[in-house]
């Protein structure tokens, strides 16, 4: 949760380089999702936890407090507010959760009295914070800024590039996540199938005419992975509708004969390396015949208020293997086409 320049981009910002930095301590792929809004301060933070699902998440990362050192808030009402929001977090998210609370960082772009005062201001907010997420297990406050006061302020780039290496290894030797490479968390979740429909008729995307743009990312998806066919698949009430394909069925297919439907039932990438295998798909139509389904992969798309609607998907006629790496550039093509959903719908 954050803003500024960039943060709506996974590639810039505190986001981008946490993510790559994880990934790099850990060698395994690192997926994040960006919360953010105009002017926040730590009082939207309830109602922007109440638009997305924090209990998918091993780590929630909170970045608050500029507006309010700005707008010099005082020292009781930031810890009533930061109470509130660790509250709501603890309400929202997985027993196993761990919240990262980042410090306030000095801005120096505002001038005169007013600059030293907010600067003061986020200095006393910083050390409220301290003493509020020390109280609390899983939470834990993160320092940003250079400890030398007198050291030379770092450009932007450089400010989240030290963000991210002060906070990665906290996260992966917090009790939130292990390093073994056989880990694979799941959290059981219940579609609200009723707001599901809603988010997604609130696009206004099926039915649509078919549009280049898609066609060619299933292409591209097709061609990356060298797989028979690739699609982007939306779940509409009982049925499967096709918003993209080659390779694989154009017709709408009944929601119980569909892979897809299980993809939307989790946050996280489905891969099934042998369809005929898994229990849960080898009495499907489309895994016999000619020409039979034997392997799939696919990624959850996602509505603006983090409805899962859809998926981009991959399949092929021979069992495979799939990697992280794989996985990972499919996820960067998931969102591309969540992407183009969303910009379609504005």
């Amino acid at each position: 949760m954050a803003a500024g320049y960039g943060t709506l981009v996974h590639e810039l910002a505190l986001a981008g380089r946490l993510g790559r930095r994880l990934t790099a301590l850990s060698g395994r792929g690192t997926a994040i999702e960006i919360t953010t809004g105009v002017d926040l301060e730590i009082s939207d933070g309830p109602d922007l936890l109440s638009r997305t699902h924090p209990a998918r998440f091993d780590v929630i990362v909170a970045c608050f407090g500029v507006t309010e050192s700005a707008t010099l808030i005082t020292e009781a009402e930031w810890r009533h507010a930061l109470d509130a929001f660790l509250d709501a977090v603890k309400q929202a998210a997985a027993p196993d959760t761990h919240l990262f609370i980042t410090a306030i960082p000095i801005v120096s772009g505002i001038p005169g009295l007013w600059g030293r005062l907010s600067r003061r201001r986020a200095n006393a907010l910083n050390v409220q914070s301290a003493l509020v997420c020390g109280r609390r297990s899983d939470v834990t406050f993160v320092l940003v800024d250079p400890e030398d006061p007198l050291a030379p302020r770092p450009t932007p780039r450089e400010a989240y590039e030290s963000w991210a290496n002060r906070i990665a290894p906290q996260i992966l030797t917090s009790t939130v996540l292990s390093l073994s490479r056989d880990l694979t968390r799941r959290r059981l979740e219940i579609v609200d199938e009723p707001e599901r429909q809603k988010a997604l008729d609130r696009l206004g995307i099926v039915g649509a005419p078919r549009e280049t743009k898609f066609e060619q990312l299933v292409v591209t998806a097709r061609n990356l992975f060298q797989v028979a066919g690739a699609a982007i698949h939306l779940i509409d009430g009982d049925r499967q509708w096709v918003k993209a394909s080659v390779g694989m069925n154009e017709l709408d297919t009944p929601r119980d004969e569909s892979i897809c439907d299980y993809t939307i039932r989790e946050p996280e990438l489905l891969v099934i390396e042998d369809v005929q295998t898994d229990a849960r798909f080898g009495g499907l139509a489309w895994t016999r015949g000619v020409l039979p389904v034997r392997f799939y992969a696919g990624y959850p798309l996602e509505s603006p208020d983090g409805q899962r609607i859809g998926a981009v998907c991959i399949v092929d006629s021979s069992p495979r293997s799939f990697s992280e790496s794989d996985g990972a550039v499919l996820r960067d093509l998931a969102l591309t086409a969540q992407s183009l959903i969303w910009r379609a719908a504005a």
